[in-house]
């Protein structure tokens, strides 16, 4: 009787144990879509197309880059993000944009906004917009008593810091305009910034006037 009474024991904890086991979760090794031009659109020759699959952060960060495919610009448009590992459990937190640059890296289209990617639908259409010319500013900033200079021409910006110079490319923001490269990001909103250099801690940093005293030195 003890006997088959711990035999229904362990059988009963073996069906409990199995039926709470999670499942393993598909996942997705692959996103393709197309990308979509205004109809009257045409392409300059020699330029190219830059998918980008990002997960989201914090608002003031940048997103985290998982994948990055650069192609030749030619209509149609079609991309193929391969070798992933994508948990649809995380789907949320996915994200697309592409742009079409020259070769030198001056935008010429570039996505209105960052597409969520859904665990429904792994082909993703993206609507590129025109970047308008813009006439380049400079602004300057004061970080930790160290004068800083920005100047922004387009979606390029160049940092000029004591002896140092970084070339930086405008990012996706939830907020904010960021500015990002190997070595540095930038991101600043309104009066207020942030500096953060590769190996060196993050420093706060408030605008100065547009004439500056550190004008002259840069």
């Amino acid at each position: 009787m003890n006997f088959l009474r711990i035999a229904c024991a362990l059988l009963a904890a073996w069906l409990w144990l199995s039926g709470c086991t999670p499942q393993a979760t598909e996942v997705w090794h692959q996103v393709s879509g197309q990308v979509q031009l205004p109809d009257e659109a045409t392409l300059q020759a020699d330029t190219q197309l830059v998918v980008l699959l990002e997960e989201r952060s914090e608002a003031h960060k940048a997103p985290a880059r998982l994948a990055e495919l650069r192609q030749q610009a030619q209509l149609p448009m079609h991309f193929l993000l391969q070798n992933l590992h994508l948990n649809p459990t995380a789907f949320a937190s996915y994200q697309l944009r592409a742009h079409i640059e020259t070769r030198g890296g001056r935008l010429l289209w570039r996505s209105a906004q960052a597409q969520p990617l859904t665990p429904e639908n792994a082909s993703v259409t993206l609507t590129l917009n025109a970047v308008a010319p813009q006439t380049p500013i400079t602004l300057f900033f004061k970080c930790d008593d160290e004068g800083l200079r920005l100047r922004i021409d387009g979606e390029q910006a160049t940092l000029s810091l004591a002896e140092h110079t970084y070339l930086l490319t405008r990012i996706a923001s939830a907020s904010g305009t960021h500015y990002q490269s190997e070595a540095a990001d930038f991101w600043t909103k309104g009066d207020e910034a942030v500096l953060t250099l590769v190996g060196q801690p993050q420093r706060h940093c408030s605008a100065e006037p547009l004439v500056s005293p550190w004008a002259e030195a840069a």
